[in-house]
């Protein structure tokens, strides 16, 4: 795993991150913020246009254009991973390079100067539970909220379209799944507000 392509000239840069992309196993633990990176570098270097688009054969126009037709990767993935690295922009490239996906919550959570303690970030490479243990003992002023399962059983075709439904709302900003379905449930609530309070306003009015 290398950021090499960080300089590179573009051209040069976005076969490099294409190639990685396409290597990479998607089991691989260390692979999500890699993509995240290269995907941040595709997208704030132009790199995408470098790229021919399969389906007319002329350069790719955009970024989303690139991650969703272009790019050998999963686009729900590459948008998580991107804006994932991206809340830690004040950390070195290098070190985030090193992260665990199951880290990055935790990490997000931190001051810039608790995530940037070389300890942390040591203890950021490795399990989830570690990390969290290392920071309560280590910084006790950083509060870190936990995680809770949220299990509902769907049918196939009912899956299909949650999934899609992320991968959208990931592609307009949402970091995470669990990110998605909190704010979908902020929603419905905020239209209960709404509905309550033009409730109040006609018993007012009558």
């Amino acid at each position: 795993m290398t950021t090499e392509y960080l300089s590179l000239p573009d051209p040069q840069a976005e076969q490099s991150i294409y190639d990685q992309m396409k290597a990479y196993d998607e089991s691989a633990r260390m692979s999500y913020a890699q993509i995240g990176l290269m995907a941040l570098a595709v997208e704030r270097r132009m790199l995408w246009k470098y790229r021919q688009d399969h389906a007319d054969g002329l350069p790719c126009r955009s970024f989303a254009r690139w991650v969703r037709i272009c790019c050998p990767y999963a686009y729900s993935t590459v948008y998580a991973a991107k804006n994932d690295v991206e809340s830690l922009s004040d950390v070195p490239a290098e070190q985030v390079a090193q992260i665990p996906q199951s880290n990055f919550r935790t990490m997000k959570q931190l001051s810039t100067q608790v995530r940037n303690d070389p300890k942390v970030l040591e203890a950021a490479k490795g399990r989830t539970d570690t990390l969290v243990e290392f920071v309560k003992a280590k910084h006790p002023t950083q509060h870190i909220e936990a995680d809770s399962m949220f299990r509902c059983p769907l049918n196939e075709g009912q899956m299909e379209d949650v999934e899609a439904a992320i991968a959208k709302a990931i592609e307009r900003g949402c970091s995470t799944k669990s990110e998605v379905l909190w704010m979908w449930a902020i929603e419905e609530l905020s239209k209960e507000t709404v509905v309550l309070s033009e409730m109040d306003c006609k018993g007012a009015i009558q």
